[in-house]
């Protein structure tokens, strides 16, 4: 699992709750990009290269 952080200035100082971590999911299929700790996924797609490319979209915005 790899985390993936806002790239805004200051984001050597992200909290965790600003991480995004691309997982599969076993009961769906596909793949998910979560929080840590997380209830629900922030996003879910078919690839895994589509939830690393939202993932870096959630950070970014």
């Amino acid at each position: 699992m790899r985390a993936y952080r806002s790239r805004r200035k200051g984001a050597h100082l992200a909290k965790n709750d600003e991480d995004r971590y691309v997982v599969q999911n076993e009961e769906r299929g596909g793949w998910d990009v979560v929080k840590e700790n997380h209830k629900r996924a922030s996003a879910h797609t078919d690839t895994q290269a589509e939830a690393i490319h939202r993932a870096e979209e959630i950070m970014n915005n």
